[in-house]
């Protein structure tokens, strides 16, 4: 009988400790989050990298704190490491229409000549949600890509 009571005993210690453990690790990433967002707000930008890479590293598949990323290293210049952020965050939420946006919308402001690539990008997210053409047809970031046969092929 007393091994019983002993065996829960020490499954509800680990249980208990996992709870505290996960509850702490996410106080934490909440809390780099937190001093993310300000430090852009600020535009402190290597705070703000710095804590978004910890959100990042702590959580690599939660696809904010990746376009965040992402963004942050567009203000820092870092347009090879940008474009690799954007296209994760497609990758992780491949059925989502945002991340294939962002990624086009990335490319058709920061890397002009990359014509094929934005527009292979918008006709992803189009097929993930048709009201992206109202978007595509309304932004004008896309005034320069807009007078290119691919971009006019697609939005017909």
């Amino acid at each position: 009988m007393n091994q019983y009571i002993v065996g829960i005993l020490v499954v509800c210690g680990v249980v208990s400790f996992q709870v505290v453990r996960r509850y702490v690790r996410q106080k934490r990433i909440k809390q780099w989050w937190m001093a993310a967002e300000e430090a852009v707000r600020v535009e402190d930008v290597d705070t703000a990298e710095k804590m978004v890479r910890k959100c990042v590293r702590a959580m690599p598949l939660w696809t904010p704190g990746r376009v965040t990323l992402a963004a942050v290293l567009v203000k820092r210049g870092d347009l090879a490491g940008a474009e690799q952020e954007f296209k994760l965050a497609a990758e992780l939420e491949p059925r989502r229409a945002e991340g294939h946006l962002q990624l086009g919308l990335f490319y058709a402001v920061h890397r002009p000549d990359a014509v094929s690539a934005a527009v292979t990008s918008f006709e992803r997210a189009l097929e993930c949600d048709e009201r992206v053409r109202e978007l595509l047809l309304k932004d004008t970031r896309l005034d320069a890509l807009r007078k290119t046969d691919s971009f006019k092929a697609l939005l017909a």
